[in-house]
């Protein structure tokens, strides 16, 4: 990431050995992060397919031997590339937060906190509000959907708090977990200044462990957004830039691959789907991701893949918000009509579902954006496709 920071000292001592200086984003790190935009937030709708259609198995840990290897396997391995997205998201967020402060300057945080007001905690609430709704209509037809979200042996503000917000654990809308994560890190944003203004790399070595071993400071849902927010926020600050020689782009990034897919077989291979070495290593395939996507955009910022990408970068947020639960009923309407048994019926179902997802959505919100302009804005964030053209390929702070 582009180093942007100049050194005004108002009140600490610079940290030695680093220089930080005053960059100004180039087009083509705007370019590679309006991209990354987009096709982060596809990868996380594959991510949320879940599992093979009518299995009891979780593609999360990986592979375990059951029924159906070829679509099992498939599903878990594009899963676990899709672990890549939220580091890669959060840092990104935290770089353009930060991007102008030093250790001796902070960012402007009124002004940043009131667009975030707008741009994430407003449609964070809209959408919670709205899938918690449309869950407890689900639940009232099919009484096993979202059941733990309705339990009638909870009180009202408990039972709607976590179906809106996830007060103590995921809302139904469950893909909002990182909005409100992102949310919390950013209240927390003047901590972020100090400690990783002053203590970089203590700071991120205290968080990677708490995150391995699945803390959450009480206030979050996982580690994840703050850890790699707060990496995002030393490069900013330091200078620091995540890129490889162009020579070692591709190798890396197909060693990622090779460890997404070490990653998918290893419960299988060993027996066991649990414990330390699973997490860890985890862990360690998702910074290398993180590093992987960052320098490979570079190699695919060209061609019609791209194009696309271009024109609907400004939809990112409300796919992101949008494709939970609308993916899971596409998932089980399609489901009923296939032969569970058959692997090209389980990864038709599975491409399909999360095609007719992506494609829905982005139609609807055509849709709402021409007929509902406002609301649209509001909905997406601030996010429109006017904005995008004037902020040339997508870019928008987060």
């Amino acid at each position: 990431m582009p180093a942007h920071v100049s050194t005004g000292a108002i009140g600490a001592e610079p940290i030695p050995h680093f220089t930080p200086r005053s960059t100004a984003l180039s087009d083509l790190d705007r370019r590679r992060i309006g991209f990354l935009r987009l096709v982060l937030v596809l990868a996380l709708v594959f991510l949320h397919y879940g599992g093979v259609y009518g299995s009891s198995f979780s593609p999360y840990p990986g592979y375990q031997g059951q029924p159906l290897p070829v679509a099992a396997i498939l599903i878990s391995f594009v899963l676990f590339i899709g672990f890549t997205a939220v580091p890669a998201m959060s840092a990104i967020s935290g770089f353009l937060f930060f991007q102008g402060a030093t250790p001796q300057r902070p960012p402007d945080f009124v002004r940043k906190l009131r667009r975030r007001v707008h741009s994430l905690v407003i449609p964070f609430l809209i959408w919670g509000t709205l899938f918690a709704l449309v869950g407890y209509a689900v639940h009232l037809i099919y009484p096993d959907l979202f059941a733990a979200f309705f339990a009638k042996n909870q009180s009202f503000l408990r039972t709607w708090g976590n179906a809106i917000i996830g007060i103590n654990r995921t809302q139904v809308a469950f893909q909002l977990w990182f909005i409100r994560d992102l949310i919390l890190t950013v209240a927390v944003s003047p901590l972020i200044w100090l400690l990783v203004g002053r203590l970089p790399w203590p700071t991120l070595a205290a968080l990677v462990p708490l995150w391995i071993l699945d803390y959450d400071l009480v206030i979050f849902h996982r580690l994840d957004v703050l850890l790699f927010f707060s990496f995002g926020a030393a490069c900013a600050m330091h200078g620091f830039r995540p890129e490889l020689p162009k020579r070692w782009v591709v190798p890396v990034f197909v060693l990622f691959l090779m460890a997404a897919m070490a990653r998918t077989l290893a419960p299988w291979a060993l027996g066991r789907a649990d414990g330390l070495g699973f997490d860890v290593a985890t862990g360690a395939m998702r910074i290398l991701g993180a590093l992987a996507v960052w320098n490979a955009a570079l190699l695919m910022i060209d061609g019609r893949f791209a194009a696309w990408v271009g024109r609907n970068t400004y939809m990112a947020f409300f796919i992101h918000a949008a494709h939970y639960p609308p993916i899971l009923f596409i998932k089980l309407s399609l489901g009923s009509m296939i032969d569970p048994m058959s692997e090209v019926a389980q990864i038709t179902l599975y491409l399909l579902t999360v095609s007719l997802t992506i494609s829905g959505l982005i139609a609807l919100g055509r849709l709402l954006e021409r007929r509902t302009p406002r609301l649209f804005k509001v909905i997406s964030g601030g996010r429109t496709e006017g904005g995008s053209r004037k902020e040339r390929a997508g870019f928008l702070p987060t």
